[in-house]
């Protein structure tokens, strides 16, 4: 609930944003209902996001974990 109403406030601001102008992510080692991915891969990225590798000198880098991040143009 608390995450809920710190984001609620941003419903009407987000989408004036419009869609990303880049999309990145880390490897998955899960599927999103956390089964083993399959033909027993030990990692990959999500579908449709193949090729989408973080930039090696991106200035937030992640750290660990799995990433997804929309990258916006707010003029």
């Amino acid at each position: 609930m608390k995450v809920n109403a710190e984001i609620m406030p941003l419903r009407f601001e987000v989408p004036k944003v419009g869609n990303p102008v880049a999309v990145d992510s880390t490897p998955i080692t899960k599927t999103c209902n956390n089964d083993p991915l399959p033909d027993g891969k030990p990692e990959m990225f999500p579908p449709g996001l193949e090729g989408r590798a973080f930039p090696r000198d991106l200035w937030l880098p992640p750290a660990g974990g799995e990433f997804l991040l929309g990258v916006f143009r707010d003029d």
